[in-house]
């Protein structure tokens, strides 16, 4: 086989598309083939840990190669944010998330970081974020009805086009390259990082964001390799 020029990998991990995930993601992206991503703010959480898995390495031809891993690694969970104008705030924390709790980081992050990424334009954006239970939940719709936050609907089992993924995928690969002795140096590490981001990168994702409704459509709403 590998002479052949094939070789042994990990096949592409994608959540499991009923019929319905299908065609919802087909309608979706009909709907938003003219949609103008500029002013969308992407949102997402997620969680990071004390100690990532191991890296591969290189070694002779039966070598073993040790790495000690931690049963119960520290967790930091991160909301995060950003649009094409760049990238806005993020919270860190450690308890579980909540509808209450969403709706003070609401507050405290995403209202800021609109102000800082549309100035004078703040009430243009429309927010993104996945069908999570929380976000669904009468009190954070209240809230967003409250501050008059609109939101773009969003396709179920669709983390191929919400490019928060690819965010906090760069994000955990740099914050692996540390070794944080605690919870409070986790998020400090975090925190230093994603200040590291800039609206160049920001940009080229939003941008994509056309191609990928493109995609969607072309594949009759199967998933597409992003």
């Amino acid at each position: 086989m590998n002479e052949q020029g094939l070789y042994k990998l990990k096949p592409l991990l994608k959540p499991l598309l009923s019929e319905i995930n299908r065609l919802n993601r087909l309608k979706w992206a009909k709907r938003n083939k003219n949609t103008d991503w500029s002013k969308v703010v992407f949102t997402d959480e997620t969680t990071i840990f004390q100690f990532g898995k191991p890296k591969k390495v290189w070694r002779q031809k039966g070598e073993l190669i040790k790495t000690p891993t931690v049963k119960h690694s520290v967790k930091v969970h991160v909301y995060g944010c950003f649009s094409e104008n760049g990238f806005g705030n993020i919270y860190c924390f450690t308890n579980n998330l909540n509808a209450e709790f969403l709706c003070h980081i609401y507050k405290t992050t995403l209202l800021s970081s609109t102000r800082k990424l549309f100035r004078a334009d703040d009430h243009s954006w429309i927010l993104q974020e996945d069908n999570d239970p929380k976000h669904k939940s009468k009190k954070a719709q209240k809230w967003r009805d409250d501050h008059q936050v609109e939101r773009i609907s969003w396709p179920s089992q669709s983390p191929d086009i919400n490019l928060m993924e690819n965010v906090w995928a760069v994000l955990k690969t740099n914050v692996s390259n540390y070794k944080p002795a605690s919870a409070k140096e986790l998020i400090r590490i975090i925190k230093k990082e994603w200040k590291k981001f800039d609206v160049v990168f920001a940009e080229n994702l939003v941008t994509s964001m056309k191609n990928r409704v493109s995609l969607v459509l072309s594949n009759k709403g199967d998933h597409i390799l992003y």
